[in-house]
């Protein structure tokens, strides 16, 4: 059953964010998971800062838990977090 990982962001540093989103799709692929949203998000209810919205869909949960847990991701934690503010959440289908 697929699964998908829905990513929300406020950039807090747009040069080193624009590295960081560039690094991120080539992970994917070893875990099935690929991108379908990716995009600036219209609040229409609710507060928050965050205004990107993306959404990587995986073949199930475990192949996503898997994704995010692995190194090449892992790796890029410091990149994410120093250059956004960051949500992640895991919607099982």
């Amino acid at each position: 059953m697929p699964a998908h990982i829905v990513i929300e962001v406020e950039v807090t540093d747009k040069e080193l964010y624009e590295d960081y989103r560039h690094k991120l799709p080539p992970t994917m692929a070893e875990f099935g998971g690929k991108p379908i949203v990716r995009g600036f998000a219209q609040l229409l209810e609710g507060e928050t800062a965050m205004d990107r919205i993306s959404v990587i869909e995986f073949p199930d949960s475990e192949s996503a838990l898997a994704w995010y847990r692995s190194p090449n991701v892992q790796a890029l934690g410091d990149q994410r977090r120093a250059s956004a503010k960051v949500t992640m959440r895991l919607v099982n289908s």
